[in-house]
């Protein structure tokens, strides 16, 4: 894990490492006292957290900047994310909607079109509106809450069984059959999860290789989880043994890893996300009765648990079995895409198979408007023409109208199959649709402004080329993406030339 820190190069990363042995070694020292003073270190933690984050805030706004070039990057991301919360202040763009509107409030300094703002918290008060991030962060308080409550025994120390009592009534070697049913299933849950059917193989790959990469996983997982579960191999008997110190690395880890994520986003990713529900599902179970559980509500949980389950067999019916058809018909799209003929063209058999499949895609999933997209950008292949390339990129935009990918390539499309000159309002309309969505783009300004040339609209064609390069100066002078001194001569020229 140090090595894959150090390749990373995230110092994130790097002092959440620092910041996690310092939590763990003043949870151990201070544990007599956190055990008598729970609610009052609680709230003092809350106090705390929230003068560190008016601190933030307050020297963001001052300065414009924050401590350090990524922090700033960050403080870009999240002063354009405002302005989303101030648009859409109650739900707010939707899940996983950030990227696609966040380029509208982008601030000019801001050359970066990412996908997450970064911080958890934005992201939540962003995509889910003020109402999400209430009600993310009293998820969060009450999950802090029930981690770090000091629960005792349900019943006096000599009514309890002891250690060796109820290890005793235990069959031998029943920790060791119960980690491998464990193992077992969770390797044969996951084989059923990445087996494709259709082609009968994992994850695309090869059924052998990777069954035998899962039969390695499987060697690992029941290693570890004997070596944690059991007391010795002489004594395979369940460790019930106290370790505290293992729950306070738990708690530690999770602290940091929420921290992280005021500055990263690998709570969005599955992989870290379902890995933050096992710990602390994990250190919730060991805590039991929690104080949410004191009181007993049978009742209650059934109905909890049961339109749970309803709601999972639902969503695998109408959601995943469609979405699982149409990436199969999209994978089988780009294999047809992918043969090209001699002269490195896509056969035109090929590009008409490929379309349909996507068609189909998005009849499976009507609400992704990622499939007509890639449909109209299959037909482009053909020379010439083709009204359904149009039709196609319209249906993306009528899915999902905040991209402005799609209005850009409408209008390029027009623009280099010759229709321009006919449907030039169209262009306009399409241009200015796209520049709404990302106004700060320097490229797309300029090639609105070529067009404008082009038709013969001189007026336009400058205030697109001024504007081009009045956003350009706004990016640092060591910005990659900002114009070259040759560029910005060349744009200037061109505005020189078209006021004679």
């Amino acid at each position: 894990a140090g090595w894959l820190l150090f390749q990373s190069r995230s110092k994130t990363a790097l002092a959440t490492i620092v910041l996690g042995a310092g939590l763990l070694v003043t949870a151990w020292r201070m544990r007599a006292w956190l055990a008598a003073n729970a609610r009052r270190a609680f709230w003092g933690a809350v106090v705390l957290i929230g003068v560190a984050t008016a601190a933030v805030v307050g020297h963001g706004l001052y300065h414009k900047t924050l401590f350090h070039e990524t922090l700033t990057f960050r403080w870009q991301y999240w002063t354009g994310a405002m302005g989303l919360v101030a648009r859409h202040p109650v739900v707010g763009v939707g899940m996983d909607n950030f990227g696609a509107h966040y380029l509208s409030t982008r601030l000019p300094e801001a050359p970066e079109e990412v996908a997450d703002p970064h911080n958890l918290l934005v992201k939540y008060a962003a995509e889910l509106g003020l109402v999400g991030l209430l009600l993310g962060l009293a998820w969060l308080g009450r999950l802090a809450w029930e981690l770090t409550r000091p629960v005792g025994p349900t019943a006096a120390p000599e009514q309890l069984p002891s250690a060796k009592a109820r290890v005793g009534a235990m069959p031998r070697a029943s920790a060791i059959k119960v980690v491998s049913v464990i193992a077992g299933l969770a390797i044969a849950i996951n084989v059923l999860a990445n087996l494709d059917l259709a082609t009968g193989t994992l994850d695309g790959g090869d059924l052998l290789l990777d069954g035998l990469r899962r039969a390695m996983m499987l060697a690992v997982i029941l290693i570890g989880a004997t070596a944690a579960a059991v007391r010795s191999l002489k004594a395979p008997d369940v460790d019930e043994r106290p370790a505290p110190l293992v729950l306070y690395a738990i708690l530690a880890g999770l602290a940091v890893f929420v921290l992280h994520n005021l500055l990263d986003f690998s709570m969005s990713e599955p992989g870290p996300l379902w890995l933050f529900a096992l710990l602390a599902g994990a250190a919730l179970g060991v805590r039991q009765p929690s104080v949410a559980g004191q009181r007993r509500r049978t009742a209650v949980a059934a109905i909890a648990l049961g339109v749970g389950v309803t709601s999972w067999l639902v969503s695998a019916l109408f959601v995943w079995v469609p979405v699982a058809q149409a990436e199969d018909a999209a994978r089988r799209a780009a294999v047809e895409l992918a043969a090209r003929d001699d002269k490195g063209n896509a056969p035109f058999g090929a590009v008409e198979r490929a379309a349909k499949l996507l068609a189909d895609a998005r009849d499976a999933v009507r609400y992704n408007a990622d499939y007509p997209f890639r449909a109209a950008l299959a037909l482009r292949l053909r020379p010439g023409f083709n009204p359904e390339v149009v039709n196609q990129l319209g249906l993306a935009i009528k899915t999902d109208p905040a991209r402005y990918e799609y209005y850009r390539e409408r209008a390029r499309y027009l623009i280099e199959t010759g229709q321009a000159s006919a449907q030039a309002d169209r262009v306009r309309a399409e241009f200015a649709r796209a520049l709404a969505l990302n106004p700060n783009f320097v490229a797309m300004r300029l090639e609105y402004a070529d067009f404008l040339a082009s038709i013969g609209d001189k007026p336009g064609a400058i205030s697109q080329y001024e504007a081009a390069l009045g956003y350009d100066a706004q990016l640092k002078a060591n910005e990659p993406k900002r114009l070259g001194a040759g560029e910005v001569e060349a744009v200037k020229r061109k505005i020189a030339g078209l006021r004679g």
